[in-house]
Order: structure tokens, then C-alpha cells, then sequence
């Protein structure tokens, strides 16, 4: 994932899924929530906030939010939700904002140049804030697995590889992260925390949430419907219509260096 920032239009195009995006995608644990309050709730910026699941749970928490979003159309929606959003690229954002406690990022800080994105957060942050860049990855059970196996083996292989989605990411991406973050050299007490939570979908629910991830944007309309055609019956034979989803909430985080002498 180390260049996907690039990648414009995959970046910003996630509005034209919007209701399917605020309906369907995971949220992530109150444990997570939790630990970035712990010793007190502050102010916040929320990096590619999308429709404000993040920010939400933030604000219930007591944390004053503002979200950064460059896709008008998600910034839309979480402002329906109160969140409080202003549309740009982070790299390129003025901030309304200094001096904050948290800086984080939840299934964004991948469309965000690393470099440009660590130097804005340390920017942001007073000493002592912290920065938490954080992923749901998926997880199956073996014949879940299986079907996908198959499935996309026979019609879709190249999305069927290092997919956060279908539960085939390659960990050392979560290292690679952290590592990133360390090299900085503007944060301390770098780490790697997971949290877990689960849920479970309907297949169908679970599909109309696949098409909100950007690889399905690539493959097309025509050919995510004949994808779909087969895995749907395939998946129903081998769950009974519901799809258990595990997920490992992978967080690298980092707290901001005091300035030097």
C-alpha cells in the first residue's frame, strides 16, 4: 500500500458510494476509542474522515473533532451527522486548528503521502499529542475462505491478492507502518496496538458493502456483477445466507517529540 496516495481517483471517488459507505462499513471497537481517550478527552483532527464514523464516536466520547475529507460529497454527509468537516487533501489543508491532542486516521492514512503526512501531524499536534493511523482487517472462517478460493481464483485473481477485504492482506504492511512512523524521527514511543471486534451480515448486505472499497470502482459495474453472480450462491451453500467477519483493528501510532532545545 506504500504508494497507493497517489492513486487520485481512487482516493477521492469513494462519494459515489456514499449511502452504501455510511450504511454498511465497519465501525471500529470501543477498546480503540478508549485507549485514545485515555487521560482525557481533547481536541482532534480526523484525517480523511469519509462520513464521520470516526468522529462520531470521537465526539461521543467528549472529544472536540474537526474532519479533514477531500471527497465533498462524504464531507456532505458528516456534516448531516454534525460532524464539523472541511474539504482538501491533508497535505494541502489550512488548518482551522493547532496545537491538538489527537491526530488520527481511520482506514484513510494509506491515501495520504507518508512523509508530507507525518511532517503536517507533527505540525498539528502539541508535544505529547498523539498521532493513531488505524485499519479494520477482515478475517474469515475456512470456508468463507475457501469460496473466495474459488470464486475469485476462476474470475478475479489480481483482487483477490493482498485484499483487506477478503481477509489476504499481507501483515507486514502494519510493520511497514510502523516502521514509517519511527523513521520520521518526529515521534516517540512508536507502537503497534490491534484491537478486535466482529460483526455479522447478511450475504447481501455483505457484497453491497464489498462495492464501497476501490478495487470494485476498477473492476467495473458489468464485471463485479457477473463476480457477484457466482460468489452469492456459492457463499449462501457454505454460511446459510450469513457471513461471520472478524476484524483486527491495527493501529501504529506515535507520540509527538517535544521541539529540541
Amino acid at each position: 500500500m506504500a504508494h497507493m496516495h497517489h492513486d487520485r481517483d481512487r482516493a477521492e471517488g469513494f462519494g459515489a458510494e456514499v449511502d452504501r459507505y455510511d450504511r454498511l462499513r465497519p465501525s471500529y471497537p470501543p477498546e480503540l476509542v478508549a485507549w485514545l481517550t485515555d487521560g482525557g478527552a481533547g481536541t482532534a483532527v480526523d484525517v480523511g474522515c469519509g462520513t464521520g464514523q470516526v468522529a462520531r464516536l470521537l465526539v461521543a466520547a467528549g472529544w472536540d473533532v474537526v474532519g479533514v475529507e477531500p471527497d465533498a460529497r462524504m464531507a456532505a454527509r458528516a456534516r448531516e451527522r454534525g460532524v464539523a468537516v472541511e474539504v482538501a487533501r491533508f497535505e494541502e489543508w489550512e488548518p482551522s486548528v493547532r496545537d491538538v491532542d489527537l491526530v488520527c486516521s481511520g482506514q484513510a492514512w494509506h491515501w495520504i503521502d507518508p512523509d508530507t503526512g507525518h511532517r503536517r501531524a507533527a505540525e498539528l499536534l502539541r508535544p505529547g499529542g498523539r498521532l493513531a493511523a488505524f485499519w479494520n482487517a477482515y478475517r474469515y472462517d475456512a470456508e468463507v475462505a475457501a469460496v473466495f478460493a474459488d470464486v475469485y481464483g476462476r474470475h478475479a485473481p489480481d483482487l483477490l491478492r493482498d485484499s483487506v477485504s477478503l481477509g489476504t492482506a499481507d501483515p507486514r504492511h502494519h510493520d511497514e507502518d510502523v516502521a514509517r512512523l519511527a523513521a520520521s524521527g518526529l515521534f516517540d514511543a512508536v507502537e503497534a496496538r490491534v484491537f478486535d471486534h466482529d460483526r455479522e451480515l447478511h450475504v447481501s448486505m455483505w457484497l453491497d458493502e464489498l462495492t464501497t472499497h476501490s478495487a470494485y470502482r476498477t473492476l467495473g459495474e458489468r464485471k463485479t456483477e457477473e463476480l457477484f453472480s457466482e460468489l452469492r450462491p456459492a457463499l449462501a451453500a457454505a454460511t446459510g445466507d450469513t457471513i461471520a467477519v472478524r476484524y483486527d483493528t491495527t493501529v501504529a501510532s506515535g507520540v509527538r517529540s517535544p521541539p529540541s532545545a
